[in-house]
């Protein structure tokens, strides 16, 4: 398991008599060595002062007990330097010390010690930031490429290709965000004697035992903290092809609990853009998707996409945006199972280019209205017009301009397609030979 970081201005613990040594099992109240150690803190003399600080560092995980104690009951000065001790302590520990040392801060933190917050908050997420590079490292390992970003100020990296491929069109693209954030968040609190009974237990654990401690307390749970309300916005100019810029703002509102954000420290790692090619060597199995707190987009380049590998990932719950990118893939199978689900949006772009834009019209017909026709293009050789209302490809209904886009997405460049077109009141039958996407 990574090694969590724990900065040297971290704090800690509690603990009351009898509780036992982190290291040996051994009872550590018994110890005259600490116990004078802790009196000596609050000495007069310097010198004495010193020497207690280097002793009690230098007995590490046997002087957690001690300290603790010390923190709970001690006088101000005892508090203040203990605390201080515990710090370097959970920076100079093994594994077992620093998760031992963080729960009990946890602990500590929600007892009444509220300056240990943003500290507590600071290691849950070191340990969310090492669990996701494992992960990741995994994603990688199997053939997957893996983009990450660790300031808010780059969100733009993964909000612009998903607005690009949301589109339908994926040639030219441009963004130049302007990003803000805001979050609250409420933790809860716990009284005093259920904090002391709780490091009594994190005292006693194993170091596997400890994992999962830290991983439910602090890693997973944040702390106990919960995301009461938290809005992203992002304002993107988007270039597509020959078409005019516009401009798109989007908005992520997150849902109270939350706990997949890390509101203090603004260089959290999170994902931006996760993509699976023919390197991928798991198949449909996508599992370790799964493995991710939140996947904002996934790319599915060049591979033939089937009914198994979209139910597959239609059960990962981390996933906003499914990109198919240059893949084989039947329309109405796509269609059917984004209609069954709500958590991620499927879009799709490929080489084939038929060069319209067009609206959804479901008035008296439904299908796509053709709104503009991109000169030396598919649809422009075809003889297109602006206005015509595409009812159907090769006989398979057409009912939006998604629906469109995603067909032609699902074509090679070259493939004739027919139309069915209802233009001046009358339907006719249109083929196209599609071009290539420049």
């Amino acid at each position: 398991m990574c090694k969590i970081l724990i900065a040297a201005c971290v704090i800690c613990c509690s603990l009351n008599t009898g509780w036992v040594s982190a290291q040996d099992g051994s009872a550590d109240s018994d110890d005259p060595k600490l116990t004078q150690a802790i009196a000596d803190l609050s000495s007069d003399q310097y010198q004495v002062r010193k020497a207690a600080i280097r002793s009690l560092n230098q007995s590490g995980a046997q002087a957690i007990g001690p300290i603790a104690r010390a923190i709970l009951n001690g006088d101000p000065e005892t508090k203040s330097a203990c605390l201080k001790i515990l710090g370097r302590v959970g920076v100079s520990g093994d594994e077992a010390t620093m998760l031992r040392v963080g729960l009990v801060m946890d602990r500590l933190s929600r007892s009444g010690y509220t300056q240990l917050d943003s500290q507590v908050h600071a290691l849950g997420q070191q340990w969310r930031i090492a669990r996701l590079e494992e992960n990741i490292e995994k994603l990688e390992q199997a053939g997957a490429s893996v983009q990450t970003y660790r300031t808010a100020s780059e969100i733009g990296a993964f909000a612009s290709p998903v607005l690009l491929g949301g589109s339908g069109f994926t040639a030219g693209g441009s963004h130049e965000p302007q990003h803000t954030e805001e979050t609250k968040v409420t933790k809860p609190r716990i009284a005093a004697s259920q904090a002391e009974s709780d490091i009594e237990s994190y005292l006693e654990m194993d170091e596997s035992q400890l994992a999962e401690a830290f991983r439910d307390e602090i890693g997973i749970a944040n702390n106990g903290a919960q995301v009461t309300s938290a809005t992203q916005t992002a304002t993107f100019t988007i270039h597509e092809g020959a078409m005019p810029a516009r401009e798109i703002e989007i908005a992520i509102a997150l849902p109270a609990g939350d706990s997949t954000l890390s509101p203090v420290n603004g260089m959290d790692l999170r994902i931006s853009t996760i993509t699976i090619d023919q390197n991928w060597t798991m198949g449909s199995d996508f599992e370790l998707l799964g493995t991710m707190p939140h996947i904002p987009s996934l790319i599915l380049n060049e591979l033939e996409v089937t009914e198994e590998m979209l139910t597959s990932l239609a059960k990962i719950n981390g996933l906003t945006y499914l990109s198919l990118t240059n893949c084989t893939f039947d329309r109405e199978t796509v269609n059917r199972i984004s209609e069954n689900q709500t958590r991620f949006q499927v879009t799709a772009s490929g080489q084939a280019f038929m060069g319209v834009t067009g609206t959804t019209v479901s008035d008296e017909l439904t299908g796509c209205q053709i709104d503009s026709i991109v000169e030396e293009t598919a649809a422009e050789a075809a003889d297109l017009q602006v206005n015509d209302i595409v009812t159907a490809v090769n006989g398979s209904d057409i009912v939006s301009f998604d629906d469109l886009v995603l067909e032609i997405a699902s074509r090679k460049p070259e493939e004739e397609i027919e139309l069915d077109i209802h233009r001046d009141g009358e339907s006719i039958k249109v083929k196209v030979v599609l071009g290539i996407r420049q």
